[in-house]
């Protein structure tokens, strides 16, 4: 017979100490789906952090167990609620057999779900018995939980214990009477901390906004900060103004300085720097040009290498001596020439009277024109930085440049039925770049390099075969220094 004892199926239990199970419910579960179990508050899945273990007989199983997937430590709190779908099993036909063990069955699976809800009922706040209709919530109204541990309403503070400290902000009959016993005095767009919080050493304000807040004053126009701190990461949103000289502000990037324009220029700091971080390139070097003339059935060709990239340099100098002035140097990009060899870049420059920093200018790429052999023409090679030792580098004690990358030209012949043309590859530099030089494999055909445009990238080479036009390789671009200056 299906007959169900008195439970309010719930299983509560502690760890005393490390495990995983199996736990048995103390209840009679009717289906696999008819539980709710938590960890520590925190709601398991069946299969994924639990499993069920239940061998069901006329619908049920009073031995059902639970076991977890990994084991829960000791003190972890079990919480596995009953919570069954309110739904039927059975439905009896009219004139069909009524047979007692289904009966039993339905009505047991009722009686459970009854049980269910008189647990959460009773679990849930209430009002008093003599309460015969609603009643609205309003102040000094509250909620809580009488000595049989059921949840109540109560009228009135009398009834609830609270901390003597608490009390005079409980009862008071306004929010702004609460603030004041909590020490704070309210007006309309300010909240200033009275007189007993005026003298503290430091203030924290966690989570919240200020809004015209006076801290160490009793008014806003006597309000000032004196010091801010922030553990971690802080956020100014919107502006800020100062009267006065702000201090201590470490590290703070004032302002950027570009000069990119090729020849002299003079760098004088933005008041308050003292650092000035510089991240500069001279000149690249101009790709090779190229020429063939030559109307053999060798396919003669020509080729020019890339040219290099400028001399890179990053790092830092103190300027925060009165009157600091620098004179700068930017160096300009490498000169194409049609047929010939790309000219060097400039050189960019930095002297002070005592601090020096001088980047070459990348090497321009070679050229061969009218060549009948296989040959590579050279690309121009990266140049190295020097500098006085104020200076803080974070490229090494010698920062180079990017080299071009070589030609190349393969004529008619010797077991090659088509001849070809390939450009070098022009240098890179700091600021990025570097180009793919020009290439053909078409008799009479010639192609220009391409410039730089990004400061300081070389130049990539030409490409000639047959009987073609002379072409130059691509010039090198212009030079730049960027400061960026800080406080620190």
């Amino acid at each position: 017979m299906a007959t169900v004892a008195k439970s309010s199926r719930l299983l509560r239990t502690t760890l005393g100490t490390d495990s995983a199970g199996p736990f048995s419910l103390g209840f009679r579960l009717f289906d696999t789906d008819g539980l709710e179990v938590y960890v520590d508050g925190a709601i398991q899945t069946v299969t994924t952090d639990y499993t069920i273990s239940a061998t069901f007989s006329d619908g049920y199983d009073d031995s059902a167990t639970i076991t977890f997937t990994s084991t829960l430590s000791s003190g972890s709190e079990l919480l596995v609620y009953g919570k069954m779908v309110a739904d039927r099993e059975a439905d009896y036909a009219d004139g069909g057999p009524l047979l007692t063990s289904n009966l039993n069955q339905e009505l047991a699976r009722l009686a459970a779900m009854v049980s269910e809800l008189q647990r959460d009922v009773s679990r849930a706040f209430l009002f008093q018995s003599e309460f015969s209709q609603a009643v609205e919530v309003e102040n000094s109204t509250f909620l809580g939980f009488g000595a049989t541990g059921l949840p109540m309403l109560y009228l009135g503070t009398s009834d609830v214990a609270i901390s003597t400290a608490m009390t005079p902000v409980v009862q008071a009959a306004t929010l702004a009477a609460g603030r004041t016993a909590l020490g704070l005095a309210i007006g309309s767009d300010v909240q200033a901390y009275d007189a007993g919080l005026a003298d503290s050493d430091a203030v924290d304000i966690d989570g919240g906004t200020i809004d015209d807040t006076a801290i160490g004053g009793t008014t806003p126009a006597a309000g000032a900060f004196t010091t801010l701190g922030a553990s971690g990461l802080a956020t100014l949103s919107g502006g800020m103004t100062a009267s006065g000289t702000l201090t201590g502000l470490v590290g703070r990037l004032i302002n950027i300085q570009v000069f990119d324009t090729a020849g002299a220029a003079t760098y004088t700091p933005t008041p308050g720097t003292k650092t000035a971080f510089v991240r500069a390139t001279s000149g690249g070097g101009a790709g090779g040009g190229a020429d063939s003339a030559v109307t053999s059935s060798s396919g003669d060709g020509g080729a020019g290498g890339g040219g290099a990239g400028g001399t890179p340099f990053e790092g830092g100098l103190d300027v925060s001596g009165g009157g600091y002035s620098a004179t700068l140097a930017i160096g300009a990009g490498g000169t194409a020439a049609s047929a010939a060899a790309g000219g060097d870049g400039g050189a960019t420059t930095w002297d002070d009277g005592t601090n020096t920093l001088t980047l070459p200018g990348g090497l321009g790429g070679g050229s061969i024109v009218n060549n009948a052999a296989i040959v590579s023409p050279v690309g121009g090679l990266g140049q190295s930085a020097t500098f006085s030792a104020n200076w803080t580098c974070t490229l090494g004690s010698t920062p180079t440049g990017a080299d071009g990358s070589n030609a190349l030209i393969i004529p008619r012949g010797a077991g090659v039925s088509s001849a070809a043309s390939q450009g070098g590859t022009s240098g890179s530099s700091i600021f990025g770049g570097g180009k793919r030089g020009s290439g053909t494999n078409a008799q009479n055909n010639s192609n220009a390099g391409r410039s730089g445009t990004v400061p300081g990238e070389g130049g990539s080479g030409a490409s000639s075969l047959g009987v073609a036009t002379a072409v130059a390789g691509g010039a090198g671009a212009d030079g730049m220094i960027v400061v960026f200056e800080y406080s620190a």
